[in-house]
């Protein structure tokens, strides 16, 4: 297939992303998922339900020897695990741990849990997220920042101690999947250029400003991950840990549910016309936390990191070929808003939980 170079213009950051969702939506079937967890324990956040549920389900399914559901409610967590058993015909597998991403004790107290009561981790894939509709406050930080950037990297940087230690006494490289997503291409985000990203951030309580929110918190969720995956594995040539951000697509779940009606009547719709099946997407989180060292650091997507084309049957004078992430991720801007944010976010972290920031390097 011939490729067209990639010639930049006003349109490319919009079209680009939404010619690309479109046809992955439309016409993609993603291979269901065949590895083989047997001996691996692993951890899903959010896995109650939707994605993380399906993922969890396809863990115990391919002969997981522990799968520790991560969950703000233990009693619906403990739902998930008597479906999970009589889907899977599995027994004694699943585990039910309290976690709270919007509480930072409660963060700190999954990961001193998991140090006392793990003797290995194999995979850890932190799905749990939040779209929030109108402002609202967790731990001094609008809640969208605190629990899809903040308690989501403070989980990641508990838990690396453990991933380090199982990767060296069992000689295998565990995985930390991060879930993004691919509207963090159209992310309105000029707080980027101001001294201090999340305070700037902060600073707008406008529940009409929400609609940015989630949008920016994957992308800065994406960046975090590719800098994460840098810091922890810059000593050896092989990653100790394989470090990768997925994105599972536009799915049917319950996340980003309105209690307005419009909303719900559009989100009714689009979910018609677009969304794949949460086990559809759990097969795209379910390639990052499988998969090989190749992916460490990149963003991954309808099960592949490579660049994705459209047809050459669809005839258009736009931009054929799209590389993944956005372009502003690939820019030199993005690289540099990368590490500023970085420092901040560590800065942050090692305030909340003293020492952290040290498990974030190799």
């Amino acid at each position: 297939m011939t490729r067209i170079p990639f010639r930049p213009s006003l349109w490319d950051p919009v079209i680009s992303p939404t010619l690309k969702i479109l046809y992955s939506q439309l016409f993609l079937t993603l291979p269901e998922p065949n590895s083989d967890f047997s001996g691996q324990t692993c951890i899903v956040t959010g896995a109650n339900a939707g994605l993380a549920f399906e993922v969890a389900q396809h863990m115990v399914r391919l002969n997981a020897t522990r799968v520790i559901l991560a969950v703000r409610s233990v009693d619906r967590g403990e739902a998930a695990r008597k479906k999970l058993e009589e889907a899977t015909g599995r027994t004694g597998i699943v585990e039910v741990w309290p976690l709270d991403l919007s509480s930072f004790d409660s963060v700190k107290e999954f990961g001193s849990l998991a140090a006392r009561k793990l003797d290995r981790l194999d995979c850890l894939v932190e799905n749990a997220g939040i779209i929030a509709t109108s402002y609202e406050a967790a731990e001094d930080y609008e809640a969208t920042l605190t629990v899809n950037v903040l308690g989501t990297f403070l989980l990641a940087g508990s838990m690396l101690p453990l991933l380090k230690k199982t990767a060296t006494q069992y000689n295998i490289q565990p995985r930390l999947t991060i879930v993004v997503s691919e509207l963090h291409a159209f992310a309105n985000f000029p707080e980027r250029s101001n001294p201090e990203i999340l305070a700037s951030l902060n600073a707008n309580t406008s529940s009409s400003d929400m609609a940015r929110r989630y949008p920016i918190s994957k992308l800065m969720a994406l960046q975090l991950t590719q800098e994460l995956a840098i810091r922890a594995n810059r000593v050896d040539s092989q990653p100790t840990v394989i470090i990768n951000s997925v994105n599972p697509g536009f799915c049917k779940s319950g996340l980003g549910r309105s209690k307005y009606l419009l909303s719900q009547t559009v989100r009714f719709f689009l979910d018609l016309l677009f969304a794949r099946t949460t086990e559809m997407g759990s097969r795209a989180i379910l390639f990052g936390a499988t998969a090989t060292q190749e992916t460490n650091g990149k963003y991954l997507s309808d099960c592949r990191i490579e660049e994705w084309v459209l047809p050459s049957t669809i005839k258009s004078n736009l931009l054929l070929t799209i590389s993944r992430p956005s372009a502003f991720v690939r820019s030199e801007e993005g690289r540099e808003v990368q590490l500023k944010l970085w420092d901040e976010v560590v800065g942050i972290l090692d305030r909340i939980c003293a020492g952290i920031a040290r498990n974030f390097s190799d």
